[in-house]
């Protein structure tokens, strides 16, 4: 299983990009599942007065609602990213929202201010609105001046206002999740133009660390690139889910380095003895 996220503040293009991804993938072949992360105080899956609802009422801890078409789990709490995805065995999960999980992440955005704020070393792409806007969708050329002139017109325009949040993070909390370039001062707007190689990327040039080499990909007119931006970024992920910990019966989630850890120790250990066979299964229970 791989994961993506797409992030950033409300109506600056998440559920397109994500919408758009997903069929592109699907289209490769791929299964694909989605988490959408709703801050929104007063969502609510099921509505009182249904059936389900009152066996919640009743103290149901969890209620499935199993129709001919569509099956539904509630469960009455805030479930942790991680026991969400062990429902989950499609090829890649879109998670959309900040979830909390470190995994490789498409930032959208409608100024530069909302990418700023919204910037994590796990970026791997701009995309949203934002990049609908950037010089170079024309076949402008980089470092030109009519390069330029686009550039500074897009900012002008943009301006740095910032797009209702809707993650639950307040701006120190949003800063602290900003990559270590973003504690500096910074001066002035990046300017977003194409890259010497032709992909679009967002540069500083006063503070080059902050957005540099994060490629600006249109979700919805460039969402090839950005479907093969996904594959390559994911790729070590693949393999992470061909190990799992259970303690007490519930799954343990690891991080992929603990999880290919403990693969490699076991690995270590059993296949000097009788009965090995590399690509079997091993099961190991302690009591």
């Amino acid at each position: 299983m791989r994961i993506i996220m797409v992030k950033g503040f409300s109506k600056t293009g998440k559920t397109t990009t994500v919408t758009s991804l997903a069929r592109e993938l699907k289209s490769r072949g791929y299964s694909v599942g989605t988490v959408k992360d709703i801050h929104y105080e007063g969502f609510q899956a099921d509505k009182p007065g249904t059936d389900t609802f009152k066996h919640a009422e009743a103290g149901a801890r969890r209620v499935t609602a199993r129709g001919g078409k569509e099956t539904a789990i509630i469960c009455g709490r805030q479930m942790s990213i991680h026991e969400i995805l062990k429902y989950y065995k499609e090829d890649f999960v879109i998670l959309e929202g900040d979830c909390g999980l470190k995994c490789p992440a498409i930032i959208t955005g409608r100024t530069v201010d909302d990418v700023k704020k919204r910037i994590c070393p796990e970026a791997i792409a701009i995309s949203g609105v934002i990049a609908g806007g950037i010089a170079g969708a024309g076949g402008i050329d980089a470092g030109s001046e009519e390069a330029g002139a686009a550039d500074e017109a897009f900012l002008a325009a943009s301006g740095d206002e910032t797009g209702i949040e809707d993650e639950a993070l307040s701006a120190a909390d949003g800063a602290a999740h900003c990559h270590a370039g973003a504690e500096r001062e910074e001066t002035g707007n990046p300017i977003l133009g194409i890259s010497e190689t032709g992909g679009r990327t967002a540069r500083n040039a006063k503070h080059s660390d902050f957005l540099l080499g994060l490629s600006v990909i249109d979700g919805v007119t460039e969402v090839k690139e950005l479907a093969d931006l996904v594959e390559r970024k994911t790729e070590t992920q693949k393999q992470d889910f061909d190990v799992e910990l259970t303690i007490g019966g519930e799954e343990i989630w690891m991080v992929p380095f603990v999880r290919e850890t403990l693969k490699n120790v076991v690995i270590g250990a059993v296949k000097a003895l009788d009965g090995y066979e590399a690509g079997k299964e091993i099961v190991i229970k302690v009591k």
